[in-house]
C-alpha cells in the first residue's frame, strides 16, 4: 500500500513534565516520515475517527476537493497552531502537504468537521519562489487505505 497514517504507542521521550505525546508516522508511496502526536487532547482513536471522516469527505466530493489529516491536535479554544497534513484532490490524483493551521489566523472558529474550508488552494511554490514540499498518491490508495482504517 501506499499511503498510510497511523498514531504509534511509542512515547516521545524528554517532553515537558505532564506532556504527553506519541510518535505518528506516514507514508506516502517512498516517503516516510514520523510526526510528533499530542494525546493530551485527543487519544489514538480520536485521530482516527477525524482520518476516517476527513478521507471520506474527500472521496465523496467532487472531483477537485481538499481536505485534511489532524497530526498533532490541541483543545482549538487554548491552542495557537493545529498540524496537519493537508490534501489536494485533483481528479484520480491527491497531493499531500504539510501544514499548520494558525488558529487566530482563521476567517472563523475552528471545527473539526470543516477542516478541507481552512486548507486553502494547493500551492507548489512559496512567495519567495521556492518549490513546496508534496506527495502524490492516488484516489484509489486512498480508499484503500479507508477501508483498512474503517476495519481496526
Amino acid at each position: 500500500m501506499s499511503f498510510i497514517i497511523e498514531i504509534t504507542n511509542i512515547p516521545i521521550p524528554n517532553l515537558e513534565p505532564g506532556e504527553k505525546a506519541v510518535y505518528g508516522e506516514i507514508t506516502i508511496a517512498n516517503f516516510r516520515e514520523r510526526f510528533y502526536a499530542s494525546i493530551e487532547y485527543w487519544s489514538g482513536e480520536d485521530y482516527r475517527r477525524q482520518w476516517i471522516d476527513a478521507i471520506g469527505r474527500l472521496l465523496g466530493g467532487s472531483e477537485h476537493t481538499t481536505s485534511g489529516l489532524i497530526a498533532d491536535m490541541h483543545d482549538p479554544s487554548t491552542a495557537n497552531l493545529i498540524t496537519c497534513w493537508a490534501l489536494y484532490r485533483e481528479v484520480s490524483k491527491v497531493y499531500v502537504h504539510n501544514k499548520l493551521l494558525f488558529l487566530d489566523k482563521l476567517s472563523h472558529p475552528f471545527r473539526i468537521e470543516e477542516i478541507g474550508s481552512y486548507i486553502g488552494g494547493r500551492e507548489i511554490v512559496t512567495e519567495e519562489g521556492d518549490k513546496i514540499s508534496e506527495w502524490t498518491t492516488s484516489v484509489a490508495e486512498l480508499k484503500e487505505f479507508l477501508d483498512r482504517l474503517k476495519k481496526l
